[in-house]
């Protein structure tokens, strides 16, 4: 199976960074303003140009192949990822991003992908086991893990508040003037609130990334949890045929039959938010498996070899 990458063709924001530097060099060769007075203009265009131009170049030359059990990968700036399914401990799709977490904790987060979705489920599909650590071990570590992770959110919201208050008593504090107003104290006080100003900035995408980066450990926490609760979850009944679930473990499905004939039925099982598995629905009885057709479902996966009782 391949990735699709997004190729950028063209890049409009490039294109206005290049006008507003290329206004700027204009404006001051015809002196129709002081430097001071059009650095907007250069700053504007520098930045627009420092975004545009990683982006054009993100993923130029970048692939994603899974083949039989092995996955190879180029993205980014030349990162490179060469690894067996068996050595994938999580994989995680989000829109036009796949994170994906091997056991020796490495983190491969790429970006720009199209199919996303249909990577993670062929991975996952090829690499089902069920957890085998206690439920409530992880269900330990998951609760500390969003502790953690909200904390940080507050801290990320505290920070981008201040952001905007710093300009704003940077502004009171300088009386409002412009750059070519400003007295000897007025550049201190400009040049203190832009420090606080960068400080505040750095804090706020450090606080971004260590909660985007902690965010693909609770979702594998909660999809381990899902795994070791169905796992150990007691079954309803007796004469168990088949288990099923599907990639995510959100669901498992029961197929139980009877000691003196083929007829079969079927419980589903779903979790509630608080990661109960609750029954939500019995199914009619069935003459036998041909009739109830869940083994040829292209959702399910059947994990029926977890379960030595059946």
């Amino acid at each position: 199976m391949e990735g699709i990458f997004i190729r950028t063709k063209s890049n409009f924001l490039f294109l206005c960074g290049s006008l507003f530097v290329g206004a700027y060099v204009f404006l001051i060769m015809a002196d129709l303003g002081t430097a001071n007075d059009l650095l907007s203009f250069l700053i504007t265009g520098l930045l627009c140009d420092l975004v545009a131009i990683p982006s054009v170049l993100l993923n130029r030359g970048a692939y994603f192949h899974i083949e039989e059990n092995t996955i190879s990968a180029r993205y980014h700036w030349s990162r490179r990822l060469n690894c067996t399914l068996n050595e994938v401990a999580f994989v995680f799709p989000q829109t036009n991003t796949l994170s994906i977490l091997l056991k020796d904790g490495t983190r491969h987060v790429i970006m720009g992908i199209q199919n996303s979705w249909a990577l993670s489920s062929a991975i996952r599909r090829q690499n089902v086991a069920l957890e085998t650590e206690s439920p409530d071990v992880i269900r330990q570590q998951l609760t500390l893990t969003r502790s953690i992770r909200k904390k940080e959110i507050c801290w990320l919201i505290f920070s981008t508040v201040l952001m905007f208050a710093n300009i704003f008593i940077a502004v009171i504090l300088i009386n409002g003037k412009e750059m070519h107003d400003f007295s000897d104290l007025d550049w201190i006080l400009f040049t203190v609130m832009a420090l606080i100003e960068l400080l505040t900035v750095i804090s706020a995408f450090y606080l971004a990334y260590r909660a985007g980066k902690r965010l693909i450990g609770i979702e594998h926490l909660a999809h381990r949890l899902r795994s070791a609760i169905i796992a150990s979850c007691p079954m309803p009944v007796r004469h168990i045929k088949y288990v099923y679930t599907d990639e995510f473990f959100s669901t498992r499905y029961i197929v139980c039959g009877f000691p003196d004939n083929d007829q079969v039925y079927y419980y589903v099982q779903m979790f509630s938010k608080d990661f109960d598995l609750l029954t939500i629905q019995i199914s009619e009885v069935f003459d036998n498996m041909d009739e109830l057709m869940i083994a040829e479902s292209s959702v399910l996966i059947d994990i029926t070899s977890f379960f030595p009782f059946v």
